[in-house]
């Protein structure tokens, strides 16, 4: 039993976590099947479970940015995990536990119930920046297994009330929408985001930009200066597909409290300069674009890894390309 109250935790397998040691999730799953009775899955190695349970213990000591694990980035993967990533980085990745530079107080150790699921053979395993953590690309042969976090429960430590800075906060919502600048507000979002691990390829007017991934759109962080809806009160997003070219682009001055959006079909992409002196004044001109959709709310384009959905449509997309907002 991990020191800091074992006492009262559900019977079960347990794990006391130490940076650099790895989840044992075979060993945990027999161990499972040998206290639960549970019936083997058809296919199923008889040591192994699609789904685990696990009662973590964390020390507090280990939930701070000079964790080992932590600090080196031993995390592979977003959503799927190797199975050798850290644990602490993983919680923190997936925003059920906030590392900080010093170590909670008031407990020992964070008891947690864990539930896994294996999935066999999964690769590649993309890179991702959340919660100002990015975890690691790894996309050569992988022997192992990986890991996907389904649910976390938090069981406390001693003292309750020392853990609501640990908790994920209900109230972050991914990605999030951006309030009209009110009176006296700037609107300078600041520098752009700069993107490791990307791909450069070259636009249809024979511009460099970035191949289209989710990474690229998506919030990069809890301050709204860093989420794509906010960029867009200074910038324009480009993207395009095979011989066409999207625009999003915000509808300023906005009447409402929060911002709304047009998206809108570039008539002649190979002409329409992004950047330089040659560059298209942005948002584009009714002569210039035919507009498909528009007072659309942020939450109306969702982004997924081979496009975007506007309104019920889908869009597959290839390159995306931000350029400076004129009027």
């Amino acid at each position: 039993q991990a020191g800091g109250g074992g006492a009262g935790v559900n019977d079960g397998p347990q794990l006391v976590y130490e940076p650099g040691r790895y989840i044992d999730v075979d060993s945990i799953a027999a161990k499972q099947r040998q206290l639960s009775g549970m019936p083997l899955e058809k296919g199923a190695d008889k040591n192994t479970l699609r789904e685990i349970m696990i009662v973590a213990f964390v020390p507090s000591a280990s939930i701070t940015s000079e964790n080992a694990g932590f600090k080196n980035r031993h995390l592979w993967g977003s959503d799927l995990y190797t199975a050798d990533s850290d644990l602490v980085a993983i919680l923190h990745h997936e925003g059920y536990v906030v590392v900080r530079e010093d170590p909670p107080s008031g407990f020992d150790f964070l008891k947690l119930t864990l539930h896994l699921r294996r999935h066999d053979h999964h690769r590649p395993f993309p890179a991702a920046d959340r919660n100002y953590l990015r975890s690691r690309p790894w996309s050569a042969n992988y022997d192992g297994f990986s890991l996907a976090v389904v649910k976390v429960e938090m069981l406390g430590g001693p003292n309750e009330d020392s853990l609501g800075d640990l908790r994920r906060p209900d109230s972050v919502i991914y990605p999030s929408p951006v309030k009209s600048p009110g009176e006296g507000e700037s609107s300078d979002a600041g520098p752009p985001w700069y993107f490791r691990d990307s791909t450069f390829c070259f636009t249809l007017s024979n511009e460099p930009c970035l191949k289209y991934s989710i990474e690229v759109v998506a919030d990069r962080g809890l301050d709204q200066e860093s989420w794509t809806s906010y960029r867009l009160r200074t910038e324009v997003l480009l993207v395009e597909n095979g011989d066409s070219r999207f625009e999003l682009s915000a509808c300023l001055p906005c009447a409402t409290p929060f911002m709304r959006y047009r998206w809108a079909q570039v008539r002649n992409p190979h002409l329409a300069a992004i950047h330089g002196p040659a560059a298209a004044t942005y948002p584009l001109g009714g002569e210039l674009c035919w507009v498909v959709e528009e007072d659309l709310d942020w939450h109306e384009c969702v982004w997924s890894e081979p496009g975007v959905t506007v309104r019920g449509i889908f869009y597959p997309l290839s390159k995306v390309s931000f350029a400076r907002r004129v009027l």
